[in-house]
């Protein structure tokens, strides 16, 4: 069998050490000089003494080197793989906003344009016929999103008592909420001892004082310390919940986000299941506003907390898409419309159907399940970086195609011909590594 050097591997030179990362495993070595050079310079058609093929054994079984094709197949599970988790149906995977409105007055925000009020009983009846009716599916993921969906506490919980009651079809093995964290407590607190979550979201907008200043009530208030406070009490009651925390960054509060990280961290150190995490604010190509990340203000940010958080960055594996490009996936607002994506919530032209009548408009579902994914992008396929892009955004790629936008789908991590990863995984393993030797 004749080995090649599987192409999903990068190798790195620098300050005298030799590393090598694979995105198909997502592993990571430093190897010797000698294994470097032998990888770089491997000639498929040289004959082996038997010490190296004892070296090319171990990098066949390391996935550094593969057997001609090898990479193709991988390519086309990766492909089965998206397809398979798309139009399965066993999982129901909803998103549901109660109310698109909020209590919030954050400046940026785009839902200040939007109604207020909740999602009514009829519809909230209407939605548990839709769930009722999901004859293919076994088990329920359920987001409530908006919005602000605690607003609307009284009717998620009347729908979670319907569901528990009344829904005898699918088994609730998700539950989750993405907040703002003002309203979480109270008779918050008592509906979801009744009906646990499994996860909840919260997003702070940097430091105290930064927070302040953008997530304001409609009086002006600020709400950092009220939202810590009830992240506080909600651990106490919930300790296996997960949480996350979201922290906006863009250029004016990058430098922030250490300081938020390691305060959380430090005020919960018993809490395993928390994790603070950095929203980037993006800007693309026809983005004016000089405050959002381009790719490479994203990458300095990441260098610059890897000294504390070497983690917060290191590549993951992806491949499944999102809600956007499933057939069993739903996002529905609080008049039953129903949508594919979350970033289409609450726009009239974006609705594919409604849950009162379970029409849906195939053509648009079929714009996100069918071209929302990288596996029909010659670029895609044959970038080295797939099993940890998964492509781009799909709303994205889906707008690229239709109305002839520009967005750009690639990963940080493909700038300047892969040196955007580059720079990530040697600043990841020289803080994690080679300064913790400096300093034993």
């Amino acid at each position: 069998m004749k080995a090649v050097i599987s192409k999903y591997i990068f190798l790195l030179q620098r300050k005298g050490l030799y590393l090598i990362y694979s995105t198909r495993t997502n592993n990571f070595y430093e190897i010797s000089e000698s294994l470097f050079r032998f990888i770089s310079d491997y000639d498929r058609n040289k004959e082996l003494s038997e010490d190296e093929a004892e070296i090319v054994d171990m990098l066949l079984k390391k996935k550094i080197l593969v057997a001609e094709g090898e990479d193709d197949m991988y390519y086309e599970s990766l492909k089965f793989k998206h397809y398979f988790h798309s139009f399965s149906m066993g999982n129901l995977n909803v998103t549901i906003a109660p109310t698109v409105w909020c209590n919030l007055k954050c400046p940026y925000c785009y839902e200040s344009s939007k109604p207020k009020g909740v999602m009514s009983k009829e519809m909230c009846d209407k939605f548990i016929e839709f769930l009722q009716q999901a004859e293919y599916s076994k088990n329920l993921s359920l987001t409530w999103y908006g919005g602000e969906p605690l607003l609307g506490i009284n009717e998620i919980e009347y729908l979670l008592s319907r569901i528990k009651k009344d829904v005898k079809n699918l088994r609730l093995t998700e539950h989750a909420i993405v907040t703002n964290g003002v309203l979480l407590k109270g008779k918050v607190i008592d509906v979801f001892k009744k009906h646990p979550l499994t996860t909840l979201q919260i997003t702070l907008d940097g430091n105290r004082d930064t927070h302040n200043r953008i997530r304001v009530k409609h009086n002006g208030e600020g709400t950092f310390d009220e939202i810590l406070k009830n992240i506080s009490d909600f651990i106490k009651e919930f300790p296996s919940t997960g949480i996350s925390v979201r922290v906006n960054i863009d250029k004016n509060n990058a430098s922030e986000f250490i300081q938020v990280k390691q305060m959380i961290i430090n005020m919960f150190p018993e809490k395993k299941n928390l994790f603070v995490y950095a929203g980037i604010l993006r800007g693309d190509s026809s983005c004016h506003d000089n405050s959002f990340f381009k790719s490479k203000d994203t990458l300095q940010f990441y260098k610059s907390t890897y000294d504390i958080f070497p983690e917060e960055e290191y590549p993951q594996q992806r491949g499944k898409g999102c809600t956007a490009t499933c057939v069993a996936g739903y996002v529905i607002g609080p008049r039953g419309e129903i949508y594919n994506c979350w970033e289409d919530m609450g726009k009239k032209d974006k609705e594919i159907g409604n849950i009162a009548d379970r029409k849906l408009n195939e053509r648009e579902l079929r714009k996100y399940v069918l071209h929302g994914h990288a596996f029909d992008d010659p670029k895609c396929r044959d970038c080295k970086l797939l099993p940890i892009c998964d492509g781009g955004c799909p709303m994205k790629r889906v707008e690229n195609k239709y109305h002839g936008t520009d967005n750009e789908l690639c990963s940080i991590y493909r700038d300047n011909d892969y040196a955007g990863l580059e720079d990530l995984l040697w600043a990841y393993y020289e803080t994690r590594y080679v300064k913790k030797a400096e300093v034993q």
